[in-house]
């Protein structure tokens, strides 16, 4: 079964759900998503990020998708229009979309679900207010949630400082030692550095 906090023992830190769309103010969402993905693993996190890890292999995407979500302590998750389209079922692949398969896919592995989903609104054009994003299952399961801000650029380092606090909340894991004394004001739940090699995996 799935156990809460971070006493899981998984791969992957994050898994990065996202859509490779040219978003509503003409920029590449994939390789935005990409330097979120490289910040996250220069703070010391291990992400699941489809352009490296699924080009080792040109096996069944579903299968590989599935078993990267299972083996990560939560799912980010990058909103776009296009995105909340697709996750929802409606896209033009329908209910065939590897963006619908992967939300579908964390919503139902045991230990993710809901509180282990972090939204992160990637473009304004999606709406600021949830209540403004189009209707489907990404609204009805995402909207109640905050989002992390990363419809703009020139503050990514903001946003970035945002997610790592939502990412070290949600998995009980915080980041490398250098990120923490950036926020001494914060509280440690856990003493000591962290070994990111706990356990070994089979």
């Amino acid at each position: 079964g799935g156990g809460g906090g971070g006493g899981g023992c998984y791969r992957y830190d994050a898994f990065l759900t996202h859509d490779w769309c040219t978003d509503l103010e003409n920029r590449n969402n994939h390789e935005r998503v990409k330097r979120v993905s490289r910040a996250l693993q220069a703070a010391g996190y291990v992400t699941f990020f489809d352009e490296t890890d699924m080009s080792r292999s040109q096996g069944d995407v579903n299968r590989i998708m599935s078993k990267g979500i299972a083996q990560s302590a939560c799912v980010i998750v990058f909103l776009t229009t296009s995105y909340v389209a697709k996750a929802s079922g409606d896209g033009p692949k329908g209910s065939n979309d590897n963006c619908k398969f992967e939300f579908d896919c964390a919503l139902l592995e045991p230990h993710l679900g809901v509180d282990k989903m972090i939204p992160v609104l990637m473009e304004s054009a999606c709406g600021r207010e949830p209540r403004d994003w189009p209707a489907g299952t990404v609204k009805g399961k995402m909207g109640p949630e905050l989002y992390i801000d990363f419809t703009e650029d020139d503050k990514f380092h903001t946003g970035m400082q945002k997610l790592i606090e939502k990412l070290e909340i949600k998995i009980g894991k915080g980041p490398s030692k250098k990120e923490r004394e950036k926020s001494p004001s914060k509280t440690e739940r856990k003493q000591g550095p962290q070994s990111p090699g706990q356990c070994t995996l089979q």
